[in-house]
């Protein structure tokens, strides 16, 4: 136990992980709830290369700040209300954004982040995934897509110097 906490008390130091995600929501699609859904993993472990840190190396991650970007049939008032939800492995499927209602123009929302969402086990998992939830106003008999910028706070064990 001392060392777990010799370990999680070690100095830290913290970077931002920013992705932008297409969710290909496949229609028909009906009025209410529509999901979508996408991979992060693989941008996560390439960002960890890129910043020179091992995924152990890594003591927490934060979303905090999630945008809803452009949808491949703009529509006015089309999208009611969004959510955000991380799903993977053993663990709970765990919601980490939302906004209802969604501004008439959909694209640039801002979703709320949850602060009591603990999404660290998550991207210790090989894989996971992110389902985007629409909320529709209309029956949609097309695809649609949409993107999603998402930016983390990753805190991770300080490097020697």
């Amino acid at each position: 136990m001392a060392a777990v906490c010799l370990y999680s008390c070690a100095p830290s130091e913290s970077g931002v992980f920013t992705v932008k995600k297409s969710f290909l929501l496949e229609g028909p699609l009906f009025e209410g709830p529509n999901s979508g859904q996408s991979s992060l993993a693989d941008e996560f472990t390439a960002w960890l290369t890129d910043q020179g840190i091992a995924a152990e190396e890594v003591k927490e991650v934060k979303l905090v700040e999630v945008t809803l970007g452009a949808l491949s049939n703009p529509s006015d008032g089309l999208v009611t209300d969004a959510g955000l939800t991380f799903a993977g492995g053993d663990l709970e499927m765990t919601q980490v954004a939302v906004l209802n209602p969604v501004p008439s123009s959909a694209e640039g929302a801002k979703l709320k982040t949850s602060a009591e969402a603990n999404i660290t086990s998550f991207f210790g998992l090989e894989a996971f995934i992110v389902l985007l939830d629409l909320g529709l106003a209309q029956d949609l008999d097309d695809n649609l897509e949409a993107t999603v910028e998402m930016k983390f706070e990753v805190t991770y064990k300080a490097k020697a110097s």
